[in-house]
């Protein structure tokens, strides 16, 4: 048996060490942070025009779910995501260029399952979650995903939603600009930290009272705007 040492020396021994280390760190220490907006879609919505390129959809679960499980990437294809989705009745939309699907949107209602904390949160009837607009690449800087938020933010406020709650990372400057274009609001600035894979808690800066709390129990999602 070779000594550490000598162990440590060999590039292949050592690769096999250092790529571990990362795992095992996670599992004693995680932590994240997002800001968390709404969109009030009591407030003036911006104009709904028609397309006549793309036509925009809102109830296609069926092929959209197909669309989407066609993706191995778990920020898309997520199997809990999905489970919590078809159980809750989220609204799965899509837009069609020529009959071919170049855009999806999920939305969740109900409770919805947030990655970043691997959970499920509640959410109230009147709020809808917006998880994220996906748009095929070579139709992107076309306004597509633009045009879809103002189609879902419509369709919302007509089956009787309010609000529509939806967050990014801050290392996510391109999302942020959009969201804040299509008419979110920041509220919320929220950093989680999960210890030994077991432990967690949040801490929540309400940023329009500036009130700052911890928590260990965030079972409701409208707990990011009451804080």
């Amino acid at each position: 048996m070779k000594k550490p040492i000598e162990y440590w020396r060999d590039a292949k021994a050592r690769y096999r060490i250092l790529k571990y280390i990362p795992i095992v760190l996670k599992y004693f220490f995680q932590t994240n942070s997002a800001f968390w907006l709404q969109r009030n879609l009591l407030d003036e919505l911006p104009e709904l025009k028609e397309d006549k390129q793309i036509e925009f959809n809102f109830e296609t679960t069926v092929e959209t779910l197909d669309y989407i499980r066609s993706f191995k990437e778990r920020w898309m294809n997520n199997p809990r995501e999905i489970e919590v989705g078809i159980k809750e009745k989220h609204f799965l939309s899509n837009a069609k260029y020529n009959g071919k699907i170049v855009a999806i949107h999920k939305i969740g209602i109900y409770k919805v399952y947030v990655e970043d904390y691997k959970m499920i949160l509640s959410v109230e009837p009147d709020i809808a979650f917006n998880y994220h607009i996906y748009v095929a690449p070579e139709f992107r800087k076309k306004r597509i995903g633009t045009k879809k938020y103002v189609h879902t933010f419509h369709e919302l406020r007509n089956r009787g939603f309010e609000k529509v709650i939806t967050s990014f990372a801050p290392w996510n400057i391109g999302s942020g600009k959009l969201l804040k274009k299509i008419g979110y609001k920041k509220i919320a600035y929220i950093r989680h930290f999960r210890i030994l894979n077991t432990f967690r808690f949040w801490f929540i800066r309400n940023l329009t009272t500036e009130k700052k709390v911890f928590t260990t129990n965030l079972s409701r999602l409208y707990q990011i705007i009451e804080q």
